[in-house]
């Protein structure tokens, strides 16, 4: 590191959606608030204006910008969900391309971790790997269904190496909860760190939780959707018949059909407000509005969950997600298994017959929530790098 103050960069191959953008915005904002002069780094180009609510105000720098004529074009990879050129590409450029020297690269992302070991390897900067979902764990939830089922097997070997060599040539690995901790002990004997996301709780909640469901998410088969018609078709069969708003793009329009066609055939269509992406304003109200947020797979964190939380909702999540670190079974929601109709449908009936339960739950996580803001996700990354670099 340079004995001047040390340039930062939080490092993220690409803003996918409002979730990424949120987090790369905050992260920087806030670590430069605590004296770390961080940019953000992308390997490809930030769509204009499309985030410029979380991300104004702060220095970004594209490599996809830097990248041979030939190279700036991005295609994913067939077969693959998050796999695309620019992370085969990028390593290959970027060590000589890169136009400012950072001292440190907090990198998100498994994938975006490729490049960084090159500028690691060919520019000396090392890296702390923030890893979300490890590879060996991505080809097993995500491709186990695809067409490159048949390949698993070996491309289950590969990603295992993949996913040691990248965490083994970084400074210290971070994971956003302990959902994968027992796995990267596995792949690596490096020094592992858990540090939470942040969030920004409301200054105040209501008084009362209102009657609607509410599930968020950017929707694709692997978010299962169909479930949260099971578990409307379990409620109609005990005579609760709720509302349910369903936020976020869909990703295509023909499973966005195929939904409404089965929601039609289980006689629940009625009960569903298909919203789209919202605003950060709509979204808010829909939390404070909601009487419990339902979410329904396991995810190594799971965002959603937290913000929910801020606003004063109770969350019903699959047991273990990782955001389930920070909150108590029955206390502050339902956390049953990943799948279990019957155990969505039993709590979430319970809270819509009980709202003053409903608004207990919530107030105790809301609290809970302050304990986990940006700044103090900035504070204990700041201490990461204190201690590692």
């Amino acid at each position: 590191m340079s004995k001047t103050k040390p340039r930062i960069a939080v490092f993220w191959d690409r803003m996918g959606g409002i979730t990424e953008a949120k987090i790369a915005g905050e992260e920087v904002k806030q670590l430069n608030n605590v004296g770390i002069n961080t940019d953000l780094l992308l390997i490809e180009r930030c769509p204009p204006s499309k985030y410029e609510h979380f991300l104004s105000g702060i220095a970004i720098e594209n490599l996809q910008d830097q990248a041979p004529a030939i190279f700036r074009k991005n295609f994913k990879i067939p077969g693959f969900s998050f796999l695309s050129s620019s992370h085969i590409f990028s390593p290959l450029f970027s060590s000589f391309t890169l136009t400012k020297k950072y001292d440190i690269l907090i990198t998100h992302q498994t994938f975006t971790c490729f490049t960084a070991y090159s500028l690691q390897k060919y520019r000396n900067i090392p890296y702390l790997a923030l890893i979300w979902d490890p590879i060996t764990y991505i080809l097993q939830k995500v491709y186990v269904d695809a067409s490159l089922s048949f390949f698993l097997p070996i491309l289950k070997i590969m990603g295992y190496n993949l996913d040691k060599i990248i965490s083994s040539a970084a400074k210290v690995v971070i994971l956003p909860s302990r959902y994968h901790l027992n796995l990267m002990k596995r792949i690596t004997d490096k020094p592992i760190e858990i540090v939470y996301p942040g969030t920004d709780p409301a200054i105040k909640i209501p008084d009362e939780r209102g009657k609607y469901l509410l599930a968020v998410a950017r929707w694709e088969r692997g978010k299962k959707p169909f479930f949260v018609l099971d578990v409307l078709e379990g409620l109609k069969k005990k005579g609760v018949t709720p509302t349910l708003s369903m936020v976020g793009r869909w990703r295509t329009q023909k499973l966005r059909e195929n939904f409404l066609k089965d929601a039609k055939r289980r006689g629940v269509e009625k009960q569903i407000n298909l919203f789209g992406h919202v605003n950060e304003i709509m979204l808010k109200k829909l939390y404070f509005g909601t009487r419990v947020l339902l979410h329904p797979i396991n995810e190594s964190f799971g965002m959603i969950g937290l913000e929910a939380t801020a606003h004063g909702a109770p969350i019903i999540i699959p047991r273990n997600s990782g955001v389930t670190d920070l909150f108590k079974d029955g206390v502050h929601g339902y956390f049953p298994m990943e799948g279990d109709v019957n155990g969505y449908v039993e709590n979430i009936e319970r809270l819509l017959t009980n709202e003053r339960l409903a608004w207990k739950m919530g107030h105790k996580a809301w609290k809970v929530s302050k304990q986990y803001t940006w700044k103090n996700h900035a504070n204990e990354l700041k201490k990461v790098i204190q201690r590692f670099i």
